[in-house]
């Protein structure tokens, strides 16, 4: 369970605009993830959908990482899945 599962409209707005536009889709719609995966406002939460997307903390807060805004950023469930387990680069998986 993710500190930001069920986050106030507010912040997932915040969140939302730290994306990046995708041409030729309404940017309050579609926009892209840091790894330019697109990602979908109204598909927050759903990890079964190809442009679901939840708030992930850039620095983990394992490493001193916060919950402002500049340490946030809206991911994709598949780019969020590859990085389970890592922690500044290196896996923490057996």
């Amino acid at each position: 369970m993710s500190d930001f599962d069920d986050p106030p409209e507010s912040l997932k707005q915040v969140v939302w605009g730290n994306a990046m536009p995708l041409p030729g889709n309404d940017p309050a719609d579609m926009r892209r993830d840091a790894f330019n995966t697109p990602i979908r406002y109204g598909d927050f939460g759903r990890a079964d959908s190809a442009y679901g997307w939840a708030i992930d903390r850039i620095v983990p807060k394992a490493q001193g990482g916060g919950d402002g805004i500049t340490n946030l950023r809206p991911l994709n469930y598949q780019n969020l899945d590859s990085l389970g387990g890592m922690i500044g680069g290196i896996s923490t998986r057996r």
